[in-house]
């Protein structure tokens, strides 16, 4: 972080690499090649070098009984492996076997790198790993606050700098190499999942629907919009993934199949479910947006505007502020149960009317003078999600 007091030793990457007792190991080479110490230092410090490996090599040779520190087994094992065990130090074990203490640097440093042997390696493959990375793309998709394990203060700092690049997420103050490993197990699984039939092309290809390049175009960059706009304007729940928009955009554009001949309004239309879907797949149908949220749509124009959709219009209004329903063909998702929804209809549609509901379960509610009829949607068995139409009509 930029404050100067919260530089706390802790907080330095890769702590066990970095330790006091081996400062030297990991500066004196690089002073030596600069010329910044003498021939003279840089001998004692290749002697105490020989020494620890010297010592090291001995002490592989060295079966003993472990049982005085604290093993249960009492058949003798190497004195290197022993030497992990909490209770054990080496100071004690040259006084078990005799030997000459070497002098305080040599012995400090092979109980230490010994003792700490598996989290240094895991701390070495974990430094591999984020070079190997450290160029990998962050997808622009991506929720930083749904990663598993990761602080809040990271979580911050990486919606707010939006990092581009693994490389450019390390060099955000206080994103420390466990936040990176986090961050890249996430996205790994994020591209695994999206490999399972959520590419948008490889969805509609499987549909009936016969989409031009041109309109699959569109629909994606309807759906990036979306994730765009959704950081500062709350168009759809933060939870969900460009996958999840991908399987709405599906079901939705299936819809447009159950139409009458005419136009269509899309009552509480929000981000453009399905609406805006609808505008993508038959450009020369008149459709109306209707929301009461002005944020939602403001987003709307903006997306009828840069997709070139001349025949969608948008109006910042309540289902009850409508005097009268001139389109054909009123279509909503998850808006209001179909009662209710008919009740707020009352005396403003006819029997030229066709009223379509998504909805994800099986229902047929009875409501005095509607026909209505439940129907599968063809996205069921493409998303394996279960996917339906609630169909009205005046009796």
């Amino acid at each position: 972080t930029k404050e100067p007091y919260r530089m706390f030793t802790s907080r330095a990457e890769h702590r066990l690499l970095l330790r006091e007792d081996n400062a030297d190991q990991r500066m004196t080479p690089y002073a030596y090649s600069m010329g910044i110490i003498s021939k003279e230092r840089w001998e004692v410090f290749q002697k105490k070098m020989d020494m620890i490996e010297a010592e090291t090599q001995a002490l592989e040779k060295i079966k003993i009984d472990p049982s005085s520190f604290g093993g249960k087994n009492k058949s003798k094992q190497p004195v290197l492996s022993i030497l992990k065990r909490p209770e054990a130090k080496l100071e004690d074990i040259y006084k078990l076997l005799e030997k000459p203490l070497p002098e305080k640097g040599v012995l400090l440093d092979i109980e230490t790198t010994r003792k700490y042997a598996g989290y240094i390696e895991r701390q070495k493959k974990e430094i591999k790993k984020i070079k190997k990375y450290e160029n990998a793309k962050i997808p622009k998709e991506i929720v930083f606050s749904d990663i598993t394990g990761l602080s809040n203060e990271a979580k911050q700092k990486l919606e707010k700098v939006l990092p581009k690049t693994i490389a450019h997420a390390q060099r955000i103050p206080g994103i420390t190499p466990a936040a990176i490993s986090l961050l890249l197990v996430h996205i790994k699984k994020e591209q695994n999942s999206l490999t399972k039939k959520l590419d948008l092309k490889e969805l509609v290809a499987e549909s009936s629907l016969n989409l031009t390049e041109t309109q699959i175009s569109q629909a994606d960059s309807f759906i990036n919009q979306i994730i765009k706009w959704n950081k500062t304007r709350n168009l759809v729940s933060r939870n969900l993934k460009k996958k999840d928009l991908v399987g709405h955009f599906l079901d939705c554009a299936v819809l447009h199949k159950r139409l009458k001949q005419g136009s269509v309004i899309d009552l509480g239309t929000g981000s453009g479910f399905p609406g805006i879907c609808l505008g993508i797949i038959d450009p020369k149908r008149e459709v109306t947006l209707v929301d009461s949220n002005r944020k939602k749509t403001s987003f709307l124009i903006h997306v009828k505007n840069e997709l070139g959709l001349n025949l969608v219009s948008v109006k910042n209004l309540r289902v009850e502020q409508i005097n009268q329903i001139n389109e054909t063909n009123i279509v909503c998702r998850a808006f209001k149960e179909p009662s209710d929804l008919l009740k707020s209809l009352a005396n403003k549609i006819s029997k030229k009317h066709k009223i379509i509901i998504m909805v994800s379960e099986k229902e047929t509610p009875y409501v005095p003078g509607f026909d209505i009829k439940y129907k599968e949607s063809e996205a069921s068995k493409i998303l394996e999600k279960k996917r339906g139409f609630i169909e009205i009509q005046m009796s």
